[in-house]
């Protein structure tokens, strides 16, 4: 198996779990074959990266990492490394903000590589990024308008084709799930827990101005990353104050009359700095996806994209 393809493992792995904050491996044995791979989503802990080097103390020559592991995890990784056969370490990317772990190659007699960027894993970086820089999670936000601009229910959605799996795939993505009160029924469609098995913190949210408190807790909590489930006037908000990373939306042909509190708000979005990354036919509706301009992104987050 060519060495390309250890390193594809070990991003697979951590995209499975969650395409903006997991950590991804893979372990090399003695005869160039792949001994293990798996990846554990940010924030949560890398126990499994360690007992996974431990397993294969004896055999492992080399680990593939997407890139450092957290520093809270460094000293039980570094000193399970130590105890193994590892000699080299690749990493997908160099986060440079764990000086545990520069402090402990200087020491370390084995040699360490950084790959040439690779979008794919700088994406999954993001939400520690968000974390160290803005002080708040990455956030998706999902919701549902009619064509005039106003709020839909997004359970209504439940019966259009694959519509509960997509929603579904993105909060087991996540690590909490933000919501604002008419959009809880959809809540009762998804899945408890996320991809790493861990049940999802959920908050409910009725003014942009609480976001503040809920990211804070996210971000001490290294919750990196989560889903916003809301209605049009809070998309427009942390549209506005730069409060959401990614925005999945969803045109709904059948118009449902607005809240009443929707009445005098502007319908349309300004998503002038913003990118369409994708977009489908859902049954009756149309699904959009954007995401910040790459330029915008790098401003926010102090990442090189190119």
């Amino acid at each position: 198996m060519a060495y390309t393809e250890f390193y594809d493992i070990a991003i697979n792995k951590a995209r499975t779990l969650s395409k903006r904050a997991a950590l991804g491996w893979s372990i090399i044995d003695q005869e160039s074959e792949l001994a293990t791979a798996a990846a554990s989503m940010l924030g949560l802990d890398c126990g499994h990266l360690e007992q996974s080097i431990a397993q294969y103390a004896h055999q492992a020559t080399e680990l593939f990492l997407c890139f450092e592991p957290p520093e809270s995890a460094t000293n039980a990784i570094t000193q399970a490394i130590e105890q193994s056969e590892i000699q080299r370490i690749t990493l997908g990317k160099a986060l440079n903000d764990n000086p545990a772990w520069t402090q402990w190659l200087q020491q370390w007699p084995g040699s360490q590589e950084v790959l040439p960027y690779n979008p794919v894993v700088d994406k999954l970086s993001y939400g520690y990024h968000s974390i160290r820089q803005q002080q708040r999670p990455w956030v998706t936000s999902i919701t549902a308008a009619s064509l005039s601009g106003f709020s839909q229910p997004l359970a209504n959605l439940a019966s259009e084709f694959d519509f509960v799996n997509y929603i579904a795939n993105l909060s087991q993505q996540s690590r909490a799930v933000i919501y604002t009160l008419d959009q809880q029924p959809l809540l009762d469609l998804l899945p408890d827990e996320n991809y790493a098995g861990e049940p999802l913190e959920l908050f409910e949210v009725g003014r942009v101005d609480a976001l503040k408190g809920i990211y804070r807790h996210c971000a001490q909590e290294m919750r990196c990353s989560v889903l916003l489930v809301c209605n049009m006037p809070m998309l427009h908000q942390v549209l506005e104050t730069f409060q959401v990373d990614e925005v999945v939306h969803h045109l709904v042909k059948n118009d449902v009359r607005p809240l009443k509190a929707e009445v005098d708000a502007h319908p349309s979005l300004d998503m002038e700095n913003w990118t369409l990354t994708s977009s489908a036919v859902v049954g009756q509706c149309s699904r959009v996806v954007y995401a910040r301009q790459a330029d915008r992104v790098a401003a926010l987050l102090g990442s090189r994209l190119n």
